[in-house]
């Protein structure tokens, strides 16, 4: 999608604010009661991510989303289910709530694992990854995370899981000097972030890559990537 179409989008919304909230709570109530399909809520409240994160509604997000902590064990909705928690796991890292924000990565993980969802594992794994780093955790084993996102990054299939990976990727291979494959990855990730129309992915990956072309003494480059960001 294109940012001017996402814009709009988000603006429209913004202005069906109170009429989405509705949706939700209906849904929910439906759902206790049996009498609506298990995981609807949950599919209603993912794709309403971008909205709440960037229309700074984190905590209300949150709220909707970590009712798949509370959500019947389910195996058609387990998947639904895990995706929900990694994404109030982002939510929470928006918030700078980062001990929250690894708890919920790590539920999200676990189910992830239980289902063998390769693609999933990558998700979890890159998003409890970037808690570890902007968190500064330690209780957070980035170096086996990073082994692990290696070894999957070769069977990714969907470009999201991919560009995401390597964003995380270029970040921890810059932090060990190795500017060169930093740059690669970067490269790689915008391509992909362009590709899917991603504004906000394309977003924060100009800006971590402007970043990186300073390191690199390349200033041309980086005001460039810079200013495209802004």
């Amino acid at each position: 999608m294109k940012p001017s179409r996402t814009a709009a989008w988000l603006g429209r919304m913004e202005t069906e604010h109170a009429n989405l909230r509705a949706a939700l709570s209906w849904v929910s109530d439906r759902e206790e009661t049996g009498e609506r399909e298990e995981g609807l809520g949950l599919r209603l409240a993912a794709a309403l991510f971008l909205f709440w994160y960037t229309h700074d509604y984190q905590i209300e997000g949150r709220r909707y989303l970590e009712g798949a902590r509370s959500g019947r064990s389910d195996p058609s909705t387990a998947r639904l289910r895990a995706r929900a928690l990694v994404t109030a796991g982002w939510l929470a890292i928006s918030r700078a709530d980062f001990g929250e924000a690894k708890a919920l990565m790590e539920e999200g993980l676990t189910l992830c694992r239980e289902l063998g969802d390769g693609e999933g594992i990558a998700s979890a794994l890159t998003e409890l990854g970037w808690v570890a780093v902007l968190g500064q955790r330690d209780d957070i084993p980035i170096g086996a995370i990073f082994e692990e996102l290696m070894q999957l990054k070769p069977h990714l299939e969907n470009r999201n899981t991919r560009a995401h990976l390597l964003l995380l990727e270029g970040a921890l291979v810059a932090s060990r000097g190795d500017l060169e494959r930093a740059a690669t990855a970067h490269e790689e990730a915008l391509r992909l972030f362009r590709e899917m129309g991603d504004a906000l992915g394309t977003i924060y990956c100009l800006s971590h890559f402007g970043i990186l072309e300073l390191l690199r003494a390349d200033h041309e480059r980086a005001t460039s990537l810079l200013r495209e960001a802004l």
